[in-house]
């Protein structure tokens, strides 16, 4: 490929940056997939411009270049990286192996070509594994690590019985990764490519067969799977302090920041939409046609949001629990001179889910966990956050046999700490054995306990290996002390319809001198309002506009005025909103919080039926479209609207055109 001092000039890159191919078999090729780069490295950002950040993918910024280097398409190269879910609790970490996670990413990339074939540009890495690939700055190219002294290429090992031969850990029943030469055979040595590997005497580190590891850049050490897709340069936040504002950020890497989203888009547009700035409305009905057009516009990218994550749903049957502003981007489509931009825009699902189902027990229910300790987020709700913990004195009092596979461990449970568990909820326990450590899952029962502060427990059915059930058998009546626990809770599609109503939190009402963390309080405390006036014969728009009639501080904090980031004060703004539109907003809110309340869809976090996990979403969807053709209709009215006020009004002036003739006529006589 050419050196970026060759095709940069040209190639419309930001400044500072230049791209390399992420794989050597395209030296032939016109058109390259490319990874962007930073020359120097940022100080704060690195080299490479990191996107995201997935449960088990690292999304970086790319491009397609043609043979002149100019960029064509810009890109999201996803890398499989499993490094970090090393590091999960104690019960969720059986469950998570590579075998697991190569056919999540595999369902995931049949869900996205479902849902949008055009934005995923297939190469065969995204189904086989490709070779570890690292990138040289110098020489501007891909470098693919070879054996050293027989030249053969370096490739992911997911040969089991050479795994076992050499004493390390299996591939899919495992995390742990390790590189070989299968050109070798069983002479090859295998080199660990995932942190805490296992290593012996047939395992050589990656510095000793690839001398050049310390000057190259680490695009896919691991050779995880690759899917290349669209980019959409505009984030959802950014589109939404647009519309409020009429201004946005670009990307940021480290102390860069890249403007190639709503800036690029602006500036390639027609005069005529330049001058309204993507608008339909601009001067000539002031900041009340700029408000209603807002609104009208949010709702619409509420409502893609919403119907993205249900389509995802509907197909996998399994629920996020990670969903959030930066789990969408925004598309504009191309708009010529009669449709303004930002008409154009559409909320795009780019993040994939969090949760992975694990294997509990042989019922309908089915539980999933979101295996990385992250931060807590404004948008997860605190069932999702890190769960109690600690350690127990367990007891088990017998081991029965269900059948010739399985057993059952009864026992009782005793804790310090304070545990709150909802009926399905499990705990998951690890008691030391002879022949090692089993992980136990139970549902715990107050009820059927003695003593205070403990539980009885029994397990769901478990296979252990025959030496295992000899040691649960030797160990019953003998208290185990500090024995690790962990509560998994049933989690479910209730999470994520959480998480939509603080997207729509942040869509409506966050303006300049609002933050999220603030409106999101404001809106939990009308949620309580809401509950402790609740009556029966009253309806949930009604309850709220009796709330915001009683104390006008519910306006000043929820009204529609924060759609804007214009001066305008909350009474001035529900003179263009209706008011019964804007509490059947509020209204819509609400019921998206689960337990919130008689009106809430769901009851809590695990509130979905099994096999119809998308259910949840239905009547969210349902009053969206509604509100679409409301706020519609207060933008540009349809037309047999504007037929039946003109008949009205014309109705009226004749009648009222006969009265004054009648009483002209009785003024003469």
């Amino acid at each position: 490929m050419q050196s970026a001092e060759a095709s940069n000039s040209h190639a419309g890159l930001p400044q500072g940056y230049t791209v390399i191919p992420i794989s050597a078999d395209q030296e032939a090729t016109p058109l390259r997939i490319c990874v962007l780069v930073k020359t120097p490295a940022d100080p704060a950002g690195g080299h490479l411009v990191t996107l995201r950040t997935t449960l088990d993918a690292q999304i970086f910024l790319g491009c397609v270049v043609d043979i002149a280097g100019q960029v064509h398409e810009w890109l999201e190269l996803w890398i499989q990286n499993t490094a970090g879910l090393q590091n999960a609790t104690l019960g969720k970490r059986a469950f998570l192996t590579n075998a697991l996670f190569d056919d999540r990413w595999r369902k995931r990339i049949r869900a996205l070509g479902e849902l949008d074939g055009a934005r995923i540009i297939k190469g065969g890495w995204e189904i086989s594994n490709p070779r570890p690939v690292f990138l040289d700055l110098a020489a501007q190219m891909p470098v693919h690590p070879k054996d050293t002294d027989t030249g053969a290429h370096w490739e992911l090992c997911r040969d089991e019985g050479i795994l076992h031969e050499k004493g390390l850990p299996c591939y899919g029943g495992t995390l742990h990764r390790y590189l070989y030469a299968p050109d070798l055979g069983t002479e090859t040595r295998l080199v660990p490519a995932t942190e805490g590997a296992p290593r012996n005497d047939h395992t050589t580190p990656l510095a000793q067969v690839c001398p050049d590891q310390a000057r190259l850049i680490p695009l896919n050490a691991a050779a995880g799977l690759m899917l290349v897709a669209k980019h959409y340069p505009v984030s959802l936040e950014d589109f939404v302090d647009l519309l409020s504002s009429g201004s946005c950020n670009g990307l940021r890497h480290g102390r860069s920041i890249l403007n190639m989203g709503l800036e690029a888009k602006a500036s390639a547009e027609m005069p005529l939409n330049r001058a309204f700035q993507g608008r339909l409305f601009l001067g000539a009905r002031g900041q009340y046609g700029r408000l209603l057009e807002t609104f009208h516009l949010k709702i619409g990218l509420l409502l893609d949001a919403v119907y993205a994550a249900y389509s995802v749903v509907r197909r996998l049957q399994q629920p996020f629990l990670n969903l959030g502003a930066d789990s969408f981007r925004v598309k504009l489509d191309p708009s010529g001179a009669t449709v303004p931009f930002l008409w154009t825009a559409r909320a795009q699902l780019v993040k994939p889910g969090g949760a992975v189902a694990v294997p509990v027990g042989t019922g309908d229910l089915r539980y999933f966990v979101t295996p990385l300790l992250t931060e807590t987020s404004v948008y997860q709700p605190s069932a999702t956050a890190l769960p109690p913990k600690g350690r127990a004195l367990v007891r088990i009092r017998k081991v029965v046999s269900d059948s010739k596979e399985t057993v059952t461990v009864e026992g009782t449970f005793a804790a310090q700490e304070r545990i709150e568990l909802a009926a399905n909820d499990l705990v998951a326990m690890q008691p030391g054995l002879a022949s090692g450590t089993l992980c136990l899952h139970a549902h715990l029962e107050a009820d059927a306990a003695l003593a205070s502060g403990e539980w009885r427990f029994r397990t769901v059915p478990l296979t252990p290996e025959d030496t295992l059930i000899h040691d649960l058998r030797s160990a019953e009546g003998v208290p185990l002390p500090r024995v690790p626990f962990e509560v998994v809770p049933l989690l479910s599609t209730p999470c994520d319809l959480y998480s939509l109503a603080i997207l729509a939190t942040r869509i409506l009402l966050v303006d300049k001198t609002s933050s999220l963390p603030v409106a999101v309080d404001e809106v939990l405390s009308l949620v309580r309002e809401v509950r402790a006036k609740c009556h029966s014969s009253e309806s949930l728009t009604d309850r709220v506009e009796s709330i915001f009639s009683s104390d006008e501080r519910w306006l000043q904090s929820l009204g529609p005025h924060r759609l804007t980031w214009e001066q305008m004060a909350p009474e001035q703004a529900l003179g263009p909103v209706p008011r019964s539109l804007w509490w059947s907003v509020l209204s819509m809110i609400l019921r998206m919080f689960p337990g919130a309340g008689p009106a809430s869809q769901c009851r809590d976090y695990g509130d979905a039926p099994a096999g119809g996990l998308h259910t949840v979403f239905e009547p969210t969807l349902s009053e969206l479209e509604t509100l679409v053709l409301k706020t519609r209709c207060l933008v540009v009215p349809d037309l047999d609207s504007n037929v039946q006020m003109a008949a009205v009004i014309r109705q009226f002036y004749d009648s009222r055109i006969e009265q004054d003739s009648d009483a002209v006529e009785d003024t003469t006589k």
